[in-house]
């Protein structure tokens, strides 16, 4: 029959077809899973294991730190809508593997997407108890892998290729002139600066203390922001003098004192010495502030930055932080030119210490070995970061306070000054704002940056999986247009 024909080539050509689909597998990684789901265009007509259709609204956003491989992502299954995150494997077996089962950050995954199925189907379980919806993609493949594999450059994701850019940038600010568009993000820009003042202002009630609490939230970078302001009162409260002590309390409330960073870190003489330091204080400073690590470079790892903020600490218990108007009051009015002010903007960052720490200069962490390249504590990125969300939204509220116009036009053009530095949020805000035109290169300005920051709070955060029920471009055309 020829059905046994058929039948009996195929298995002649097994072996080779077997080696194939496994060379095939061999260059297949969990990346090209990624890249595949973010693209949404190797596969159609996507179920659930259980046969429920599942229509991707939003595919979500690459989470390039620890957690869920995308966040925030919009899918209907069977018509209902999920908002949530997107875990990727190869296998359901790696979520066991990975230990998500057990760890509150997948809690909020609304799909587990493998290529194919254990060979002993399992239910995948949340540390919450609840059971996470399967899809398998390799059912629903428009394309080989073998030819997947050679189409995809994982080499541009995800710094290179973003979720769909905004609403807005089609139908708002595609066709809205230069000048419009700049007045939005710079209004947005000063509302930061009045947040931010209002912030400090309502948490730290010694105003000499407001520059030095925003700064030590400057350290602590997005993630670990609230935790560095938490962990800047408990330290200014203590009695301990040397630097030592500081840090070995910063280290031992955040939980540097315990495994497995104790048994990482067990060779290093200079960890040990803190340890020793942090051992009698352990009992009465039972407090445990949360720290994110996440993937942090070595030069921005958070041991380094509570290394500066023992620093700022001691600098504020011993009076030597400067009051952050001081400069400003003295020499505002004699700026005459655009110079003038940028000769201001880099002798406010001068009030920023760089800190000079024979140990740190050399060491990334506690490695055994020192390193022959000088690493610095606070670099001048890090310092301008420092003054655009501390100093300055503490300048701006004396400057409102006075009411003087001539002085907040001097303020603007200060503010006007600095450059934002480069790094992968403005370049995703850039497309999401502006898609794939050049406007967004007014984000190279501090200004505008945080302008797009507080925009991107206020609204994209909570419709950012696919902008669907966003108020922005409405009340932007009724109420800033008209």
């Amino acid at each position: 029959m020829e059905w046994e024909a058929h039948y009996q080539q195929l298995l002649s050509e097994w072996p080779a077809l077997a080696t194939e689909a496994k060379e095939d597998f061999a260059c297949f990684k969990e990346r090209h899973l990624q890249v595949m789901w973010l693209e949404q265009c190797y596969f159609s007509q996507l179920k659930t294991a259980d046969g429920q259709e599942i229509e991707v609204v939003s595919p979500g956003i690459w989470n390039g730190e620890a957690g869920p491989d995308f966040v925030k992502a919009h899918l209907r299954i069977g018509g209902r809508d999920h908002l949530g995150d997107i875990e990727i494997h190869l296998a359901d077996s790696s979520w066991y593997h990975h230990h998500h089962d057990s760890d509150a950050r997948y809690d909020n995954v609304i799909l587990h997407v493998s290529l194919w199925p254990s060979a002993k189907p399992m239910p995948l379980l949340k540390s919450n108890g609840e059971e996470v919806i399967k899809a398998y993609l390799e059912p629903y493949l428009t394309i080989p892998l073998k030819r997947i594999v050679q189409l995809i450059d994982l080499e541009l994701y995800p710094y290179k290729k973003f979720v769909g850019s905004g609403r807005c940038a089609q139908t708002l600010f595609r066709s809205m002139a230069q000048g419009k568009v700049e007045a939005i993000f710079s209004s947005a820009g000063y509302w930061r600066l009045n947040r931010k003042s209002e912030f400090l202002e309502a948490r730290v009630g010694e105003p000499g203390l407001r520059l030095a609490a925003g700064t030590a939230m400057a350290l602590g970078y997005k993630a670990n922001a609230l935790a560095f302001f938490e962990l800047f009162g408990l330290l200014y409260q203590q009695t301990v003098t040397s630097l030592d002590e500081l840090l070995a309390v910063a280290l031992g409330v955040s939980g540097f004192m315990e495994s497995p960073f104790a048994e990482r870190w067990q060779g290093s003489s200079k960890y040990q010495t803190l340890h020793t330091l942090w051992k009698p204080l352990q009992p009465i400073l039972p407090t445990r502030i949360s720290m994110v690590v996440g993937k942090s470079r070595p030069l921005n790892h958070p041991v380094r930055r509570l290394v500066a903020l023992s620093h700022l600490v001691l600098d504020v218990q011993q009076g030597r932080w400067p009051h952050h108007s001081t400069r400003w009051e003295q020499q505002w009015r004699s700026c005459a030119s655009q110079q003038d002010f940028v000769g201001m903007r880099n002798e406010l960052l001068q009030l920023i210490p760089t800190y000079e720490d024979a140990y740190w200069h050399s060491h990334y962490l506690f490695e055994t070995e020192p390193r022959s390249e000088f690493l610095t504590l606070i670099g001048q990125d890090l310092r301008q970061l420092i003054l655009v969300n501390a100093l300055l939204p503490l300048l701006y509220r004396d400057v409102v306070q006075r009411g003087d116009p001539e002085e907040m036009r001097a303020f603007d053009t200060l503010y006007r000054s600095f450059h934002a530095p480069h790094s992968g949020k403005r370049g995703y805000l850039h497309h999401r704002f502006f898609g794939d035109t050049p406007k967004g290169a007014l984000f190279g300005r501090s200004l505008y940056e945080q302008g797009a920051f507080q925009i991107h709070r206020d609204f994209c955060v909570h419709f950012e999986a696919s902008c669907e029920g966003c108020p922005f471009v409405e009340r932007v055309q009724t109420r800033l247009l008209d």
